[in-house]
């Protein structure tokens, strides 16, 4: 991929997380700063789609990014994240810390939960291991997401959400490396009914009572990777502090 290929895709991306509809060549020509002709721009948008990058998902529509694009997005934010850091991430660990100073285990990582979904619009979820507790917050407003306006996307989230809740140990399988972030995107998925969506997976643990809690952030592959990504980290920083 070449370098200007490789920001068209970027943005491409980009655009299409902010609008969720698909993009085509004239728009990113007059929304972007790319010193291109169309022309230019339709030859390059059609070879990211022969190499697996995007697809139109109708005849002589805009496109959108593959599974494979999401990959490329995402460790493109992680390796960008290595040497950037976030002005605002003081503020924002704050706002993910429990409202009330409690010793409660339990009632802390349900306020950490529902702070996180309010913050990144998913499903968040966590399974705390030694209590054998479940908890999922976010479905209102993950549900306002387009891709749920489709009653069959919808069912097949929620029975992806049912089958975790069945079996724990596949979204604790998930967790290759405890306290680092693992994202599966689509076809990536270990869990058969998640391969429409997009996961980030992280194992806490807290500092002093070695508890130990999977916390995870669900819904479409069009998720806000970057922010979500950030916020996980925010909220396993939380837990190694309890």
């Amino acid at each position: 991929m070449t370098e200007r290929q490789s920001k068209i895709l970027y943005k491409v991306i980009s655009d299409y997380i902010n609008t969720a509809s698909p993009i085509s060549s004239g728009s990113l020509i007059a929304n972007s700063n790319f010193d291109i002709s169309p022309a230019t721009m339709r030859i390059e948008m059609n070879q990211l789609e022969k190499d697996g990058y995007l697809m139109q998902p109708h005849v002589s529509s805009g496109s959108i990014p593959t599974d494979k694009a999401y990959r490329f997005f995402v460790d493109k934010i992680l390796e960008k994240n290595k040497d950037q850091k976030d002005s605002n991430v003081s503020k924002i660990k704050n706002e993910l810390l429990p409202g009330n100073e409690s010793d409660d285990y339990i009632r802390n990582t349900q306020d950490i939960v529902r702070k996180l979904a309010e913050k990144s619009s998913s499903l968040a979820l966590t399974y705390l291991s030694d209590d054998d507790f479940f908890i999922t917050q976010g479905w209102e407003n993950l549900l306002l997401e387009p891709e749920f306006r489709e009653a069959d996307y919808m069912k097949r989230f929620i029975k992806m959400i049912n089958s975790l809740e069945d079996q724990m140990g596949q979204l604790c399988s998930m967790c290759d490396d405890p306290q680092e972030l693992s994202i599966y995107i689509g076809k990536e998925n270990r869990i058969k009914q998640s391969q429409e969506f997009s996961i980030i997976v992280t194992q806490c643990q807290t500092g002093e009572s070695n508890k130990k809690a999977i916390i995870a952030l669900m819904g479409p592959k069009r998720m806000s990777y970057e922010k979500n990504i950030n916020l996980l980290k925010l909220a396993n920083d939380i837990f190694q502090n309890f």
